[in-house]
């Protein structure tokens, strides 16, 4: 389970392609939503923890909106672009960020005009993946202290 608070508002894909013709956080304006670093099973390297940057956004709509629900990616939820639309629109995800809108120009920015805030709203992304009933839960701190070993390696290694 993620929780949105409003630490890591998010931010807007700028709709660029990579060097493949790929919009890999979808079309220009879309919601991304940022929910910081998590420890995950490493796919690639079984028996192993990876530290991910966990971010839900649509995709490219060509390209790979079709493969939704096959592991395409190293960490982020991929959504269709219809329902990123959605979500952003009524603030399913924002019960937390919402209220700040008022006072950061950058959060009503994130918003836009057209926003609609739902009562409904909540601050929770639960994310179940029911292929691997054994995988280890996520632990954030585990993440922040992968994350600043490989930093604090980074900058031994670049002032050598």
């Amino acid at each position: 389970m993620m929780i949105n608070d409003g630490s890591i508002p998010g931010y807007r894909a700028q709709g660029t392609v990579n060097q493949n013709g790929i919009r890999g956080i979808g079309a220009k304006g879309l919601r991304v939503y940022d929910f910081g670093w998590s420890t995950t099973a490493d796919w690639r390297h079984p028996g192993q923890v990876a530290v991910v940057r966990l971010e839900m956004h649509a995709t490219d709509p060509v390209y790979l909106e079709p493969k939704l629900g096959t592991p395409e990616s190293e960490a982020c939820i991929h959504i269709p672009t219809k329902f990123n639309v959605f979500i952003d629109h009524h603030g399913l995800l924002d019960a937390d960020l919402a209220p700040k809108a008022a006072s950061d120009p950058e959060i009503a920015w994130l918003f836009g005009p057209d926003h609609v805030q739902s009562p409904l709203a909540g601050d929770k992304l639960v994310v179940v993946d029911s292929s691997e009933p054994d995988a280890p839960l996520s632990d954030p701190q585990e993440a922040q202290q992968i994350e600043q070993n490989w930093a604090n390696y980074m900058k031994s290694i670049n002032h050598s």
